[in-house]
């Protein structure tokens, strides 16, 4: 029997861990029932996991296929977990927790799942048949990826589309592809003013 299930997405920038990461916990000591965590990096480690509150009733079951979602955001700059669906049923999360920091991880991108085996290490199989990262389009303007757009932000891209700076100085607020030009800089100016989700 499998204890737990685990599944993550990290991003790490400039020395920062962004993370979300859910986790099925299906044997527990004691009485208790199976029941779904999210994971708050803040706290001492042992305590990490945290019960979804309120609970996710719905379970995972064995030799079935099931598809799990986590759809997650930055909110003024932490992880923000949006929703989690379980074979398309929908459960809203609204739940944010802060950034971890990681000097020494380079930037980079991790979708990680892990199965946690019972004590008597009972052997399992896990098939996994498809694992799919969707990124939206980043806020126009938002240079560090902080989920906002601030002045010193539109001032780089205003350097950009004048030739002074390199579209590099704005990593995560150029879309692919986009040129900065005036139509930009007005969408980043609309972000500072009303959200990158507004």
């Amino acid at each position: 029997m499998v204890q737990a299930l685990e599944f993550s997405l990290s991003k790490w920038h400039q020395g920062v861990r962004y993370e979300l990461a859910l986790q099925w916990q299906n044997v527990l000591s004691g009485a208790g029932q199976a029941r779904w965590r999210y994971w708050d990096p803040s706290l001492p480690e042992t305590d990490r996991w945290l019960p979804i509150n309120p609970a996710i009733p719905q379970c995972l079951s064995g030799n079935e296929w099931h598809t799990l979602t986590l759809e997650g955001d930055l909110v003024n700059g932490q992880p923000h977990y949006q929703r989690f669906s379980i074979d398309d049923v929908i459960h809203t999360l609204d739940l944010t927790v802060p950034t971890a920091p990681d000097p020494a991880r380079p930037d980079g991108l991790a979708i990680a799942v892990q199965v946690d085996g019972n004590a008597q290490a009972t052997p399992y199989a896990l098939v996994i048949d498809e694992v799919t990262l969707i990124r939206e389009e980043g806020c126009a303007g938002d240079c560090d990826g902080s989920g906002d757009v601030a002045v010193n932000e539109l001032i780089t891209l205003v350097n950009i589309a004048l030739g002074n700076a390199q579209p590099s100085a704005c990593p995560h607020g150029v879309p692919n592809g986009a040129e900065v030009d005036i139509t930009l800089i007005i969408r980043a100016v609309n972000n500072a003013l009303n959200g990158c989700s507004g």
